[in-house]
């Protein structure tokens, strides 16, 4: 559950698609996490799209069509699922009728002929949730899941970009490869934060490093 608008965030994904796939380097991926209800289509909401479609039908097709609109070469029809085993808490609706949110969807995206470095993984990534008390942000996600993720698209000494970074969770896991990062964050306290942990993560890797004569 956000509190965007419901508009808002549509909007704001289906402008920035575009410009996520200008930015990529060729043969490299996008990994988009994002509501399950707004990643894929069917092929009958395919048909009955017209090339005059407007905004509301265009918002109904998703994350994967608006991939393929911006002009993504492969883009996962099924999407991968970060499972939580530990979550305990998150019911939507009506608490008598409802079940515990225990995953978050997320697609993988492939700009040009880029392939995934771990193969014939099933889509399927169980990590679970940060304890309460090692969470900075309350939707913070925790490192060992990013670097899994990450494992399956880049390289060490690649370079990695989060348009919505949070606090940074896959900046720590992007540093933790010796990867290039940057991130972008909106709320300047969150911001403000990830920097102090991607920060002090650096310094405690580089200090490890030189201790063991690395």
């Amino acid at each position: 559950v956000y509190n965007d608008n419901e508009e808002t965030i549509t909007d704001l994904v289906m402008a920035m698609i575009p410009e996520i796939f200008r930015v990529l380097k060729d043969d490299s991926w996008f990994v988009g996490f994002f509501d399950v209800n707004k990643i894929g289509y069917n092929n009958f909401m395919k048909r009955t799209l017209t090339r005059r479609a407007n905004q509301d039908e265009k918002r109904a097709m998703g994350l994967t069509w608006w991939c393929e609109q911006a002009g993504f070469s492969f883009v996962s029809s099924i999407p991968a699922m970060w499972v939580k085993p530990n979550k305990s808490q998150g019911i939507i609706g009506n608490p008598q009728k409802g079940m515990i949110a225990a995953y978050e969807a997320f697609i993988f995206a492939s700009k040009g002929d880029a392939i995934l470095l771990k193969q014939g993984r099933n889509n399927i990534f169980m990590f679970d949730t940060l304890p309460t008390d090692e969470r900075t942000f309350a939707l913070q996600m925790p490192m060992d899941v990013c670097l899994e993720v990450l494992n399956m698209v880049v390289l060490g000494g690649g370079r990695v970009l989060d348009p919505f970074a949070g606090v940074g969770s896959f900046g720590l896991a992007a540093l933790e490869k010796q990867c290039e990062f940057r991130g972008y964050e909106l709320n300047e306290k969150r911001a403000s934060d990830g920097n102090m942990l991607l920060n002090e993560f650096q310094m405690l890797k580089e200090d490890k490093d030189v201790k063991v004569g690395v």
